[in-house]
């Protein structure tokens, strides 16, 4: 009985071990190159030339490319974040993930996903408790040497929510019909609050920004019930081309930026 004990135990920390094991790459965001990647996973086969798989996963890579793009300042072909997809069932106690200690955001009604914001790892999972995808992205110390000037300080937080809405600032009748979906889609949402996030391109003048926040708060106010006028609207910074992104999270949660 004895000997069975230590049998189950071994084989059950055989698969926990072969399992993190899988997940575990030599791959650091801003600082693996795609030279290396291809040394320790083969050549991609894509079209992209970004993915690579095995018969256990399949690794989806995002690369730097021109200087700034994205508003990191890393030289081409770095790796600045990546996608792992298990080709076979994986719980979430097989992964050791502490799901109470986790930050937990709902998609739907079939997946979420968890995260330490200390940590630079994101988990999908469905309800059944299967991880269906693991995300890396940059360390959040990277963000002071690595960040272009101008460019928000980076956030997983933004990684990790969803926008409720996201749409390019052409002109202000178009962006004021944007606001009134925006704002029907946000009324009756009790404990939540919208965040509107404003990026603006280099060309952009200050007073101009302030003239967009102001404009895009008054409509708000005009336009959402007394109740429901739980929002902010901040300038997140400069993006390559002027944006509206909005997301609809728990008050308790994190703010984006």
């Amino acid at each position: 009985m004895k000997s069975f004990i230590i049998l189950a135990l071994f084989i059950f920390c055989f698969i926990l071990g072969v399992t993190a094991q899988i997940y575990d790459f030599k791959i650091t965001p801003l600082e693996t190159t795609k030279s290396e990647v291809e040394l320790l996973l083969g050549k991609s086969k894509d079209f992209c030339d970004c993915i690579y798989e095995s018969e256990d996963i399949k690794i989806r890579i995002n690369y730097s490319g021109d200087t700034c793009r994205g508003g990191w300042n890393i030289k081409k072909d770095v790796v600045i974040d990546f996608r792992i997809t298990p080709k076979s069932v994986i719980l979430t106690d097989k992964m050791g993930l502490k799901l109470n200690s986790l930050i937990k955001v709902v998609y739907d009604d079939f997946s979420f996903s968890l995260t330490e914001l200390t940590n630079s790892k994101v988990y999908f999972v469905n309800n059944k408790n299967e991880v269906t995808e693991i995300r890396e992205f940059p360390k959040p110390i990277k963000q002071k040497t690595e960040r272009c000037i101008g460019f928000s300080n980076y956030n997983l937080v933004n990684e990790v929510y969803i926008p409720s809405y996201k749409v390019f600032i052409e002109d202000w009748e178009d962006s004021s019909f944007h606001l009134n979906n925006v704002a029907s889609n946000f009324e009756g949402r009790k404990e939540q609050k919208l965040y509107v996030i404003l990026y603006f391109s280099k060309n952009i003048s200050k007073k101009s920004k302030m003239v967009w926040k102001k404009r895009i708060e008054h409509k708000l106010k005009n336009t959402l019930k007394k109740e429901d006028r739980n929002f902010i609207v901040i300038n997140g910074g400069v993006r390559d081309k002027s944006e509206i992104v909005t997301f609809i999270i728990p008050e308790t949660y994190p703010p984006p930026t």
